[in-house]
């Protein structure tokens, strides 16, 4: 994955866009959704890096987006996924600003 985000131009949405969804997939994949295979607080404590290493894929995209419409698209993905798997709040190191913004920044 991190060999991916290394040919993403600063200033390229398109690419950090294209680092985001295949990190997205993964991690959905890693923590057992799609399959039938049952999600663990193991699997989903398991996965919490690569949760926050999304976070800081989407700071990233949204330095790089050239309009509002666009920078609503990368924070709508962290919000997808912590509503598609709301397990992850449950983790001790679960930390919801970083996901969220303060105060709920990246949710509007």
């Amino acid at each position: 994955m991190d060999i991916i985000s290394e040919f993403a131009d600063v200033n390229d949405f398109d690419g950090h866009m294209e680092v985001v969804m295949s990190r997205v997939g993964h991690v959905l994949v890693q923590a057992g959704h799609g399959t039938y295979m049952p999600t663990t607080l193991e699997m989903m404590s398991e996965t919490y890096s690569i949760m926050v290493d999304i976070a800081s894929s989407c700071e990233k995209t949204a330095l790089a987006s050239s309009n509002p419409a666009q920078r609503a698209l990368t924070f709508n993905c962290v919000s997808f996924l912590l509503h598609k798997s709301a397990t992850w709040h449950r983790l001790p190191e679960f930390d919801k600003e970083l996901f969220t913004g303060e105060r709920g920044s990246k949710l509007r």
